[in-house]
């Protein structure tokens, strides 16, 4: 009986895979230190990151485990500059979302969230 083979990934999405967990989950930056000694497509990392919305957590598991350093300095930098840009907009939210739930509150309105920062503060 032959068991179909995974075809092998590329290894700038296995990096994605990789750097898409919580950063305490990260044991080790071994596999991530192998992909790494390649030649990635940063583009494509990117690009992916973005469309899966996990540019943050790229950008901090790569923090965490001090290997911005090993990232093209431009990169470095669009990546940073993007997340830095995320969290902003997303304080402002947060801010605007308070405002609006003040008001609530001040007329006896009783709200409940139950998107965007109050899903994430309970995950």
């Amino acid at each position: 009986m032959n068991v179909p083979r995974r075809p092998p990934a590329q290894p700038e999405l296995e990096l994605l895979l990789l750097c898409a967990r919580k950063p305490e989950s990260l044991q080790t930056g071994r596999p991530i230190d192998l992909l790494l000694d390649q030649d990635l497509n940063w583009s494509l990392i990117l690009k992916e990151a973005q469309r899966h919305c996990i540019l943050p957590l790229l950008y901090t598991n790569l923090a965490c485990l001090n290997r911005l350093c090993r990232l093209p300095a431009e990169v470095r930098e669009a990546l940073g500059v993007t997340v830095r840009a995320i969290a902003a907009s997303n304080l402002a939210l947060v801010r605007e979302l308070t405002r609006i739930l003040r008001l609530f509150e001040q007329r006896g309105i009783q709200a409940i969230p139950f998107k965007g920062p109050m899903v994430a503060l309970a995950a």
